[in-house]
């Protein structure tokens, strides 16, 4: 068996494609050579930097950098504001203290005004009750005098009237021995014999000349809250029929109760206020002999 002969052609070619290879091969060593290098210099220079900057740090001083003007300034602006607003604060608790102050003393001023209005009124009034601890019930004396001829009541004795007598007031006469009580339907302006203007009730008997003659008014003291939600001490006053509206008389309080305990020789009148038992005013009530 006979080998056949490489022609020209393909002994080219095979040197061709060993020659492609070998050169292949060959940049492929270089590169990963090349690589390794530069990765060798990147680590030296790196090691290189750290070691100087050591010993620069070892070589400096140390110190810091000094406050410019522009941060002084903003710092001064700063702690200003600040200041001025902790001084604000400060000033507003001590004003809200201080009318705080005001206001408890304020309160505690109206409830010895009100102990006292509502004691007289105790001492000069009749059948006090107490309606549970905002109001107290009771006569109020409109007005007493000595009956003159003719049935009707002067009205011209200093002091004697404290408001005008009107339709539903209770009318005493104090005759033979004893009150003689009537409900007026209605009170007109009349004159005594002598000339005097004096008042007649219609729907009583007529007094006779000389009796002593009492007039009273059914009223009650109310603690009630106003349209502000503050309490109030007022009055109300009976009608014929029905009630007048409150009448303010003394507040405004950030809390008001009222109590009432009668005994045989008047009684106690206890007004509190918001602060609970130390702010309270008690009052010993002896009433008048009518």
């Amino acid at each position: 068996m006979s080998r056949r002969a490489f022609t020209l052609a393909e002994v080219l070619v095979a040197v061709v494609v060993l020659a492609v290879g070998l050169l292949a091969v060959f940049g492929v060593l270089h590169r990963a050579a090349r690589l390794e290098r530069l990765a060798r210099e990147q680590r030296a220079r790196r090691a290189a930097a750290t070691a100087s900057h050591e010993r620069t740090v070892a070589a400096s001083p140390r110190w810091r950098r000094g406050v410019s003007l522009v941060e002084l300034l903003v710092t001064l602006a700063l702690v200003g504001v600040l200041g001025a607003a902790a001084a604000a604060a400060a000033g507003g608790a001590a004003g809200r203290a201080r009318t705080r102050g005001s206001e408890a003393r304020a309160e505690a001023r109206h409830l010895e005004t009100a102990a006292d209005l509502l004691a007289r009124e105790l001492r000069e009034g009749v059948g006090a009750m107490a309606l549970g601890d905002t109001a107290i019930a009771l006569a109020r004396v409109v007005g007493s005098a000595v009956a003159c001829e003719g049935g009707a009541v002067p009205l011209d004795a200093p002091g004697a009237w404290a408001a005008t007598p009107r339709a539903g007031d209770e009318w005493r006469t104090w005759q033979s021995g004893g009150w003689q009580v009537g409900t007026a339907s209605g009170v007109q302006l009349d004159r005594c014999a002598d000339g005097r203007p004096a008042w007649r009730a219609d729907g009583v008997p007529p007094p006779s000349p000389d009796a002593v003659v009492l007039v009273l008014r059914r009223a009650r003291w109310v603690a009630y809250r106003d349209a502000d939600e503050r309490w109030q001490l007022g009055l109300r006053e009976g009608r014929a029929v029905g009630w007048d509206a409150v009448q303010p008389a003394i507040g405004p309080f950030a809390h008001l109760r009222l109590a009432w305990e009668p005994h045989d020789s008047g009684g106690t009148l206890r007004v509190s206020g918001a602060s609970g038992p130390a702010a309270a005013v008690r009052r010993l009530v002896h009433p008048r002999n009518h």
